[in-house]
């Protein structure tokens, strides 16, 4: 296994591919329907993968495209004057440039992360009585031992689910009806027990290594729409499809306040709220179609059989470029032969070992390695000429 720049170039390109023709097919809502919400977010969770393991295996088989490769690694190894006698080759600047970009994107994280941190922590101090308990009923229906603490403040507009390690939910300071207040902490609750808040550290963590490509963006806005979905589906199964349309309005309400307000959410936690409006006609339309049935193992076999199909394809073969060697840089070397395929061949004597007979009638001793790459590239044996 190898990691080369011909292997991180494949990887790149392979998951570029499979991002934007998921997400293509992800807007379809047959496709939805037929590989189920957890099945594509398999088929995402598959291309984040690929991004992150840009290995060349033994097995993988070379293909050139001289054509287009050639001219493309003249470029990367073209050397670069900076300064003084100091060269570098446009390979090497592009590889200092994306780890600094990387650098500055982990940074930016890290300082988000306790911004936010601290952020919710203010909000900490007083645990509202009412939701916590329904929270209560809520983890004993679920039988889970996820326990997040709930807390309201004035300055918050939205539900907002935020911990990976210390779970906690934080709701607007205003009065709700139990049924209101279930429906959003079930919402809340639903992405930690699916550990979306994990998922979508690893996501980010991805943006910051592969800043320069807008395709990882597309693929995290993608993950965040479908974690969506399948928690309002998930909701929908626990309280029943005749309760569906309250839980709608709920999250309606939630998002017409917040449009009224004109506020921004800029937070990488995981909140109840779409996008845009879009986005909630979207939700609306999945739920309102949504039919209680048993989970069929067909809605998570075929995204499975799909991602094991491509990520092995994707891992067969690798394009590289490929140029001749200079006769003139082996031909005076010791050792070398002038071969020509029409008049040698090579044998294998009575002590078992192989030879060629080249065309200055040279004979020469050959490790049986390489013996099947003769046979691949049609070298003809002495039977065969005979």
């Amino acid at each position: 296994m190898l990691i080369t720049l011909n292997s991180i170039v494949m990887t790149i390109l392979c998951s570029t591919i499979l991002i934007v023709l998921l997400s293509l097919l992800r807007m379809n809502l047959r496709f939805l329907e037929i590989c189920s919400v957890s099945g594509i977010i398999i088929l995402f969770l598959a291309c984040m993968a690929r991004l992150v393991i840009p290995i060349e295996f033994s097995w993988t088989k070379v293909v050139q495209i001289r054509a287009v490769y050639n001219p493309v690694m003249l470029f990367f190894l073209k050397e670069i004057p900076l300064f003084g006698n100091i060269k570098m080759e446009v390979n090497e600047l592009l590889f200092v440039v994306w780890i600094l970009g990387s650098l500055i994107g982990s940074v930016h994280l890290i300082r988000k992360y306790l911004v936010l941190n601290a952020s919710f922590s203010k909000l900490c101090c007083n645990p509202d009585e009412k939701a916590n308990q329904i929270m209560l009923q809520i983890i004993t229906e679920y039988k889970n031992k996820i326990h997040p603490t709930v807390f309201k403040s004035d300055r918050i507009n939205t539900p907002v689910g935020f911990g990976l390690i210390k779970k906690q939910i934080f709701i607007p300071d205003r009065e709700y009806d139990d049924s209101d207040l279930k429906y959003i902490l079930m919402h809340e609750y639903t992405h930690f027990r699916n550990r979306d808040t994990w998922v979508k550290l690893l996501i980010n963590i991805i943006c910051i290594l592969y800043w320069w490509n807008p395709c990882v963006y597309l693929l995290r806005r993608k993950l965040d729409d479908c974690f969506e979905i399948r928690c309002d589906k998930r909701v929908v199964e626990e309280i029943g499809i005749d309760q569906s349309a309250e839980y709608l309005a709920v999250i309606l309400r939630i998002f017409q306040g917040v449009a009224l307000n004109e506020e921004k959410r800029k937070s990488t936690a995981v909140n109840i709220l779409p996008s845009s409006l879009s986005k909630l006609k979207e939700r609306f339309t999945i739920v309102a179609s949504y039919k209680k049935r048993k989970r069929k193992a067909i809605g998570i076999f075929i995204p499975i059989a799909i991602v094991t199909g491509l990520i092995v394809l994707s891992y067969s073969f690798i394009f590289q470029a490929g140029f001749d060697v200079p006769l003139e840089e082996v031909e005076d070397r010791p050792g070398a032969y002038s071969i020509d395929i029409n008049d040698s061949y090579y044998y294998k004597s009575e002590d078992g070992k192989y030879y060629m007979k080249t065309s200055g009638g040279t004979v020469v001793e050959i490790d049986e390695q390489y013996v099947e790459k003769l046979k691949d590239v049609g070298f003809p044996e002495r039977g065969d000429i005979e």
